[in-house]
């Protein structure tokens, strides 16, 4: 039986106006994963892109909105992505 690791980014935060490609990563600590999937550091957290993910063999789950942020000038979606990676036993 396969077995599989799981992480969860996002793709906005508070105060963004627009998106810009990057993805935050969800977790409880993530200053564990930097290495893993090239983080980089900034106010509000830790981020990479998708490129980066799908280099380091993570396989794309599922998308889902998972909030929404009123700012000026209109309305922008949050989604979650949820990424899987075989691992050995």
């Amino acid at each position: 039986m396969k077995k599989y690791r799981y992480v969860e980014f996002t793709d906005g935060y508070w105060g963004a106006t627009f998106k810009q490609g990057r993805l935050f990563i969800n977790a409880e600590k993530p200053e564990n994963y930097v290495e893993e999937f090239s983080l980089t550091k900034c106010a509000r957290g830790y981020y990479t892109t998708l490129e980066k993910i799908g280099e380091r063999g993570w396989e794309l789950v599922f998308v889902t909105p998972c909030g929404s942020f009123a700012e000026t000038g209109g309305q922008m979606l949050q989604n979650a992505y949820v990424f899987k990676k075989e691992i050995d036993e």
